[in-house]
């Protein structure tokens, strides 16, 4: 049987832009966008898996669309047309073996986005009055541990798992005024850690009821106050009943972009929600769910969150 599999997708786009810029008689946002992934899963036998992935991604793109609230919005009137470039890449690898009963997923990535340039006229005026010069990057690195049933699909189905992820960012901010300058620089980083765990249970083919815990601890360090900031633990609890059981929405945004075409990284369980949802027939769903959660924020004033959700799909 195959054990090798390999994509390749390519992405090549080319827009021109909307506004016309009377006082240079340009359009300056346009578009250029190329973007490349390569995937591949290696599946050696029916208790491993490994996937890996890399995603590139290069914009070059003319001026964001801010425009001055007054006059035509589509016919500015700037002394400069500015532009912007954006870089970025994904990298993950998801490691799977199944035990006895148990299944040991492991998804380790790496996030990095890069504004290497966006120059704008701040006035939105053909007068040379603001100019503005940012750079920004952002870097994120995410483990997550997970166990679970090995054959899901039973009457009782568990999950728990541990995630771990550090998130760095930087930027310089750069406003140009007649005979002054101003410049804001920043570095700092974020951690964060969470557990999690689920329980699903169905009753039938048509109905199943899940519970689940997550708790979560976020550290700041830096920041534009360079200062440290200690979020205490974020508690949240999912109770519910659903007429066609799906992952519950429990667990930690998971940085797992294997699935993902180009764009934001989503978390792995709306996508693995997702994929269950197309294979399912469709048909009238309804759902019910409790979600609670309780939090000392940063200024250690106690605050609790509730919602209730209930729902039909057909």
């Amino acid at each position: 049987r195959d054990t090798l599999f390999v994509k390749v997708d390519l992405l090549a786009e080319h827009r021109d832009g909307f506004l016309h810029n009377v006082f240079l008689d340009s359009h300056p946002d346009y578009q250029n966008h190329v973007a490349g992934r390569l995937v591949a899963r290696f599946v050696p036998s029916s208790d491993w898996e490994v996937t890996a992935s890399v995603e590139l991604h290069n914009n070059r793109d003319g001026v964001q669309r801010f425009v001055s609230l007054s006059g035509d919005p589509f016919a500015p009137a700037f002394d400069f047309d500015g532009r912007t470039r954006i870089q970025g890449d994904i990298e993950a690898l998801r490691i799977s073996r199944a035990f006895d009963g148990v299944r040991l997923t492991a998804i380790s990535s790496r996030r990095d986005w890069r504004l290497s340039l966006y120059e704008a006229d701040f006035d939105y005026s053909p007068d040379p009055i603001v100019r503005g010069r940012f750079q920004l990057r952002q870097t994120q690195l995410a483990q997550e541990i997970r166990f679970e049933k090995a054959t899901p699909g039973g009457e009782w189905d568990w999950r728990a798992g541990i995630f771990l992820a550090r998130v760095s960012s930087s930027g310089d901010e750069l406003f140009a005024l007649p005979g002054f300058t101003k410049r804001i620089t920043f570095d700092d980083r974020e951690y964060n850690a969470a557990v999690f765990g689920q329980v699903t249970r169905r009753f039938g083919a048509a109905l199943g009821g899940f519970a689940g815990l997550e708790l979560r601890r976020r550290l700041r360090r830096g920041g534009r106050e360079g200062l440290d900031q200690l979020v205490p633990v974020l508690g949240r609890i999912v109770v519910g009943f659903d007429a066609d059981p799906l992952v519950p929405p429990v667990g930690p945004d998971i940085v797992d972009p294997l699935e993902h075409r180009f764009g934001p990284v989503a978390g792995a369980r709306g996508r693995e929600r997702d994929r269950r949802r197309r294979a399912a027939p469709r048909r009238a769903r309804r759902v019910f769910g409790f979600d609670r959660k309780r939090q000392n924020a940063a200024d250690h004033r106690r605050r609790r969150q509730t919602s209730l959700e209930f729902g039909a799909r057909r």
